[in-house]
C-alpha cells in the first residue's frame, strides 16, 4: 500500500493555498481529510476530488447579455458621444 499523505503545510504549498483557506474547506466539508491523533492527512484521492469540485466553479459563466436583454442601453449612447477628449461636448 504506497498511498502518499500530505499535511496540512504539504497541501498549502501543492495548491499554492494558505494553511487558513485550507482549515476552512476542513471545516466547511469541501475538503475530506483523515484524523491520526491531533493531525490531519489528505491522500491523492481526497485532493484530486477537492480539485474537480473547484474546476466546476472556475468555468461557470455569467451571461450579461441574456440577464439584460431588455435593458435601454441608448443613453449609454449619448452619454459616451457627450464626451471627447475626456472632456464634455457642449450641445449646439
Amino acid at each position: 500500500m504506497a498511498t502518499t499523505l500530505y499535511s496540512k503545510y504539504d497541501l498549502s504549498d501543492l495548491l499554492k493555498l494558505s494553511v487558513s483557506t485550507i482549515d476552512n474547506k476542513m471545516n466547511s466539508g469541501e475538503l475530506k481529510f483523515y484524523k491520526i491523533g491531533k493531525s490531519v492527512r489528505f491522500d491523492d484521492t481526497m485532493i484530486n476530488e477537492f480539485l474537480q469540485k473547484q474546476t466546476g466553479k472556475m468555468y461557470k459563466r455569467k451571461h450579461f447579455a441574456h440577464k439584460h436583454r431588455n435593458t435601454d442601453v441608448s443613453g449609454l449612447a449619448n452619454a459616451f458621444s457627450m464626451v471627447k477628449d475626456g472632456q464634455e461636448n457642449e450641445k449646439s
